[in-house]
């Protein structure tokens, strides 16, 4: 119902909704997100998620991709606390920040034998910037950051 209502609005101001989202890019920056899985099947998959997740624990990288890490949360460390202030539970997760609205988050699948990874990407787009453009410069360094990831965890897991 509320998408509808967002339409209708939308077009009472004679813009339809991906007008709309444009302009909501434009205001607070286009925002990106990428999943990446590494599979890593049976016991030795496991001690090889284990292994690089520790790795990442003890051994944070201090650049990412090119990028700077300008911090590092532990979720399996301390308290953290959502944005109502509910205490986080205890999780074998990581999250990096690379500054410039860039972050990963590293943690093992709890599920599957995989080790997940989740990239944050931020950009700012002026006004007549072509966003089109944008999107795909942000979705590349997403993926560079990737395939970085992939390498560096090769490395971490054996």
């Amino acid at each position: 119902m509320m998408f509808v209502e967002a339409a209708v609005w939308a077009k009472a101001q004679g813009r339809d909704l991906l007008q709309e989202l444009d302009g909501i890019y434009r205001k607070h920056g286009l925002y990106l997100e990428k999943l990446g899985n590494l599979e890593m099947p049976g016991a030795e998959g496991a001690k090889q998620i284990a292994r690089a997740v520790a790795s990442y624990q003890g051994q944070p990288p201090k650049e990412w991709g090119g990028r700077k890490v300008v911090g590092v949360q532990d979720y399996e460390k301390g308290c953290h606390r959502d944005v109502d202030g509910k205490e986080i539970p205890k999780e074998r997760m990581l999250i990096f920040d690379l500054g410039e609205g860039f972050r990963v988050a590293v943690r093992a699948s709890g599920t599957e034998p995989k080790m997940k990874v989740y990239f944050f990407g931020k950009r700012k787009v002026g006004e007549n910037e072509d966003l089109a453009k944008a999107k795909k410069e942000l979705a590349a360094e997403l993926e560079r950051l990737w395939d970085w990831t992939r390498q560096d965890v090769e490395k971490r897991k054996d």
